[in-house]
């Protein structure tokens, strides 16, 4: 039997919120160069991928999840959500701070700040025609990070005025004690 053939992959740390807000942190596995040459995997690349599992490694243990179970995927690069660079790119893009609502997460957990970055069109584009024709993970510039939000958990997407980065919401005292204790 011949020995199998290994592609090297470079580990990217995650955050995944599953349906009921279960949460697993770990690192997908992408490779550093599409077989076509566009470049490196991203994260959204495996989400919209049609196989219906995502493996998921902590260490040596690894666990597969459902992506149709995924309501949102936290990234730390903006590359990873298939976007070009950190910042909108000048009279390209624009950023809309929007306050999402989304199902079956529990209701401390259930609305998430952030923006989303909408092109700049001469005859104008409104959030409405944008989230329409969003792809099935919509990516969602958080203060730290970005998040990968499933489109089809969306209940309401709301517009808020104010400063281009909304702020995520802040954790109380209480949540914020217990994410320290789960990731000890």
């Amino acid at each position: 039997m011949e020995p199998m053939l290994r592609v090297p992959k470079l580990p990217v740390t995650v955050e995944i919120t599953l349906e009921g807000g279960l949460r697993r942190r770990g690192a997908i596995h992408m490779l550093p160069m599409l077989a076509d040459g566009r470049g490196a995997e991203r994260v959204v690349d495996l989400l919209e991928s049609p196989e219906p599992f995502l493996p998921l490694t902590d260490g040596a243990a690894v666990t597969l999840l459902n992506k149709h179970r995924m309501v949102t995927v936290r990234v730390e690069s903006a590359r990873h959500v298939g976007l070009q660079s950190e910042t909108p790119l000048p009279g390209e893009e624009t950023e809309q701070p929007v306050l999402l609502t989304l199902a079956t997460l529990p209701a401390r957990e259930r609305q998430v700040h952030g923006s989303l970055r909408v092109p700049v069109l001469p005859t104008g584009r409104r959030l409405l025609d944008h989230v329409n024709q969003a792809p099935a993970f919509l990516p969602l510039r958080l203060t730290e990070g970005w998040l990968l939000v499933a489109t089809r958990y969306v209940v309401e997407c709301a517009p808020r005025d104010g400063h281009p980065t909304a702020r995520a919401p802040r954790p109380t005292r209480a949540q914020g004690a217990r994410a320290r204790r789960r990731a000890r």
